[in-house]
């Protein structure tokens, strides 16, 4: 299951500019969580969802910040996890080698123990780390893409390389032409049209098109 596959299946599911615009605004009418994400993006991020730097992210992760994303995201991993997935972290000399971030997640999977798998919590814990260009990846979105293959490494790395390079392909997508279509339906929900292209993305294959049910 390589990034080529995982990129031909979302472009299945989003297959036009109208098809994305639709599913992220279904998205934000059925679900609370946007609300909360704009929260953190706004109010923790460097300004305009740029990533953060090693030394101030590991200042978070030496805080909560760990517990903070499990309970937004819903990851339930257990609280038992956190002080070996801290000091991993914490070891490394910076969070830019995606591969290498996520090993530091590779000892809480359930190959070990009954622990809710981990490797979905790391992308979350990466996205967190720099959200325009590292995607999450949970439950829903591999069932929307029918990914069926077991959460590894790899499947996360493809998985990056396969968002970002749709990404790429459609930048119009993101455009500010684009996104001021987005403008008034998000003011029903008072959001603003400024989530990062990996969180957009999250967003419109999350909710799966009419053309896909």
């Amino acid at each position: 299951m390589n990034s080529k596959w995982i990129l031909e299946k979302i472009e299945d599911l989003i297959p036009d500019i109208e098809t994305f615009r639709d599913n992220i605004i279904k998205h934000i009418q059925h679900e609370y969580f946007p609300l909360i994400y704009q929260c953190l993006y706004e109010k923790i991020m460097p300004k305009g969802c740029h990533k953060f730097t090693a030394e101030k992210f590991k200042k978070l992760l030496k805080n909560d910040y760990l517990k903070l994303i499990n309970d937004i995201y819903r990851t339930r991993l257990s609280n038992k996890s956190f002080p070996d997935i801290r000091k991993g972290l914490l070891s490394l000399p910076s969070f830019d080698r995606y591969e290498d971030v996520l090993k530091k997640f590779e000892k809480c999977n359930p190959r070990n123990n009954n622990w809710v798998n981990a490797f979905s919590f790391g992308t979350k814990v990466l996205h967190a780390f720099n959200p325009e260009e590292n995607p999450m990846l949970d439950f829903v979105v591999r069932k929307n893409l029918a990914i069926n293959k077991e959460m590894s490494i790899e499947l996360c790395v493809n998985f990056k390389s396969a968002m970002n390079k749709f990404a790429e392909n459609h930048k119009d997508y993101f455009s500010n032409k684009s996104i001021k279509m987005l403008e008034q339906e998000f003011a029903k929900f008072n959001l603003k049209p400024v989530f990062p292209k990996m969180k957009m993305l999250d967003m419109a294959l999350y909710q799966k098109s009419s053309r896909e049910k």
